[in-house]
């Protein structure tokens, strides 16, 4: 399973993804606060498709650790 994910991620042509989503939305925000002003057109800040990709995130981080724990038996109450 593991490696035909990392086959799937060897082969994905990363460019489009990171000049189309990645830095647009998500590291390009970053930069512009960290410099203090717009960086190649870039407001800081978050949008909404910022917001939902981090949402996404968190979700999946909370099944992750939530299983995680399942599996330990530590009880979550």
């Amino acid at each position: 399973m593991v490696s035909g994910i990392v086959a799937f991620l060897a082969f994905l042509p990363l460019e489009p993804v990171w000049s189309a989503y990645t830095y647009p939305y998500l590291w390009g925000p970053v930069l512009a606060d960290a410099a203090g002003h717009d960086v190649d057109g870039i407001h800081a800040g978050y949008s909404p498709v910022s917001t939902l990709t981090y949402g996404v995130l968190m979700v999946c981080a909370l099944l992750l650790v939530h299983r995680a724990l399942r599996r330990g038996g530590i009880p979550i109450d």
